[in-house]
């Protein structure tokens, strides 16, 4: 599955961010370090999604066992946020990239390097726990990608 169905699935009439190269230019020198390839091909092919509560709803729904994202952070904000959450209790080796809807993380290892994908983390700021969530970040969007839309599903 790809990042351009998880967009088609659950973001708003499949709208999106651009993210440019530049983007990352500056991140990842300032950080010394690479994202993982899978997500940085992907959000500079497709952009970031606008995210809907449809995610949360049909899992909310289908009673499934899997933590749902709503929303990217854009490359430009992920130092700033990072660094916020650190302050909060995100481990400092965690890069965070995306929020649950409680806004708690999902997080990239910056320990980790080599491809193909790095794993992903998700950090409940609620209990202060890093737990590993996904092999890689094309594992992580397959997830969503086979969850069913939820037929009664309807954004006021």
């Amino acid at each position: 599955m790809s990042f351009e169905r998880f967009i088609q699935l659950w973001s708003y009439e499949g709208n999106t961010d651009p993210v440019q190269e530049d983007d990352f230019f500056e991140l990842e020198a300032n950080l010394g370090w690479k994202f993982p390839a899978d997500y940085r091909d992907a959000v500079l092919k497709y952009g970031l999604p606008q995210m809907t509560i449809e995610l949360l709803h049909s899992i909310v729904e289908e009673d499934l066992d899997l933590r749902e994202v709503s929303e990217f952070i854009h490359p430009r904000e992920i130092l700033k946020d990072t660094l916020s959450w650190r302050e909060a209790g995100l481990p400092d080796h965690f890069i965070a990239f995306a929020f649950d809807s409680s806004g708690s993380l999902f997080c990239f290892d910056l320990r980790k390097t080599g491809e193909p994908g790095r794993e992903v983390f998700y950090y409940d700021h609620d209990f202060n726990i890093i737990e590993a969530d996904a092999d890689s970040f094309n594992d992580w969007i397959a997830r969503f990608c086979e969850v069913t839309p939820h037929p009664d599903w309807r954004e006021e």
